[in-house]
């Protein structure tokens, strides 16, 4: 009964800690304090142990000794590389989930386009990130494929567990990605399973053309992603 109970603060602790990493209220680079976890939670040491070993294989900490628990502050290229492996899974999932989305999932995304395209025509961002979340889980929640939608949802996690008001969001770019969405749905609509997936992959995903993009978006000096995929291009000869 110890275990059952010990998994369960676990699993109860990681959620909070989740909690807390994407409100903001605990930040990349801090220490995580353990002693008032404890006494918020009434959980033991074993449980939180637990959960730092667990965020620590995800990525989300490090443990280092005599110091504690420090929440990670993710380079650059790795963020670039779980955007990567993110855009790939997602991709092969909205192929495998295609003529589900077209009969069940079409209508609440056209909605959400709708939604925000009204907002972004005021110049008013405010519900871009949500609803971009929103979007996409309609999406992937039609996956046939549990093994695989889990592993999209793993890599959209590693990618969001940073706070949303951390995120640089910008007009110009909003603007692109929604008028991309629309031409996904007109893909969902029209087109065939194989069609979603380039769309989504090299499209949506894609980096060519987004390089400003992605500086924008993790706060980088401008020019940082264009030296990242020309090294990337380098490796290949």
């Amino acid at each position: 009964m110890e275990l059952i109970r010990n998994e369960s603060m676990r699993k109860q602790l990681y959620a909070f800690i989740k909690e807390k990493l994407n409100s903001g209220e605990i930040r990349r680079g801090e220490t995580i304090n353990q002693k008032e976890i404890l006494e918020t939670l009434g959980i033991s040491k074993t449980p939180f142990r637990d959960c730092m070993i667990q965020l620590e294989a995800e990525g989300i900490v490090s443990i280092i000794p005599c110091k504690g628990v420090v929440v990670r502050d993710r380079p650059f290229e790795e963020l670039i590389e779980l955007n990567e492996i993110a855009g790939s899974l997602e991709s092969s999932a909205l192929e495998a989930a295609f003529y589900s989305i077209r009969d069940n999932a079409l209508e609440g995304m056209t909605s959400i386009v709708n939604e925000v395209s009204s907002k972004l025509d005021n110049e008013d961002t405010s519900m871009c990130y949500a609803k971009n979340i929103d979007f996409h889980l309609l999406m992937i929640n039609e996956c046939p494929n549990q093994a695989l939608k889990a592993a999209v949802l793993k890599y959209r996690d590693l990618i969001l567990d940073f706070p949303a008001k951390d995120l640089n969001i910008n007009l110009k770019w909003e603007r692109v990605f929604w008028r991309e969405h629309k031409q996904m749905i007109d893909i969902i609509k029209d087109g065939d399973p194989k069609s979603l997936f380039d769309f989504s992959k090299y499209i949506h995903w894609g980096w060519e053309n987004k390089e400003e993009y992605f500086d924008e978006l993790y706060l980088v000096k401008f020019g940082t992603m264009k030296k990242y995929m020309a090294s990337r291009y380098e490796r290949r000869f």
